[in-house]
């Protein structure tokens, strides 16, 4: 599966990346790219060494855990309600506001870091064409646009990962199989853990409301989402079944109960 790459924004003016990536100033997440995790646990641009691989694959331990659900889910009057803050004030954090709310997560740090992330990985522009597109609320939306199609594309790697993690922990001609397996051990403690949160998750998805065409970039969005959605349903239906497959069912449910489950997700009411 190759989960779709962005276009790339420019100012319009032809700039390239710079050497020095620009960032989103002030971002204190901890949010790390998952299409860079994707690419060191599929070894698509290097082989990673086992040092390297075990400790980012701790440091991201939460991110795997949580699964989509890391990102949150953000409620309607967060916007409305939220005070004024030195964060929101100023045009990058009310862009990062916005931003937040148009990609739906739960948190603007978050926003912020999945922001960083773009820019130093997906972002054809400089500094100052950042800041062109910023400071300037006509050039915002292809710039929004872009950075929601990499979030979503950022959700699939994340799938993607844990795919991998299952399908090759039982493996043995795999050469990371016993650190995969070491991994998915410790995400799953707690009477299967990892395979709560992969149903919940699938439950989550499967009830997703589509973003309300308010404004022309939540209009595009909501034309995009369907595909995304399905993509990831897909994945998530593909990687509990895995799960299942692979590590039993979570806290040593009856199996054909935990299969009645899942196709009861699928019933139309």
């Amino acid at each position: 599966m190759s989960p779709p790459t962005t276009t790339g924004v420019s100012s319009g003016d032809g700039a390239k990346t710079s050497s020095a990536p620009p960032t989103a100033a002030g971002s204190k997440s901890s949010y790390a790219s998952a299409k860079q995790l994707w690419q060191l646990v599929t070894e698509q641009s290097l082989v990673a060494s086992n040092d390297v691989l075990n400790r980012e694959l701790e440091r991201n331990r939460d991110f795997l855990a949580r699964g989509l659900g890391w990102f949150g889910q953000r409620k309607k009057s967060v916007a409305a309600s939220a005070p004024a803050t030195a964060k929101t004030t100023g045009k990058l954090g009310k862009f990062v506001s916005r931003l937040a709310e148009m990609l739906g997560v739960e948190e603007d740090s978050k926003a912020r870091g999945i922001l960083s992330a773009y820019l130093a990985g997906d972002f054809r522009g400089t500094k100052q064409s950042l800041r062109k597109l910023v400071d300037d609320e006509r050039l915002q939306r292809p710039l929004m646009v872009d950075v929601w199609q990499f979030y979503r594309a950022e959700r699939l790697y994340l799938l993607q990962v844990l795919k991998e993690l299952l399908t090759h922990s039982c493996n043995c001609s795999h050469r990371h199989r016993a650190q995969f397996a070491s991994v998915l051990d410790a995400l799953d403690a707690g009477e299967g853990a990892l395979g709560k949160s992969l149903l919940k998750q699938l439950e989550t998805s499967l009830s997703e409301s589509p973003p309300p065409p308010a404004s022309k970039e939540t209009s595009f969005c909501a034309h995009s989402w369907a595909r995304f959605s399905l993509r990831e349903q897909s994945e998530l239906l593909q990687i509990n079944l895995i799960y299942l497959h692979s590590r039993g069912t979570p806290g040593g449910e009856d199996k054909l109960e935990a299969f009645k489950k899942y196709f009861s997700l699928f019933q139309v009411s």
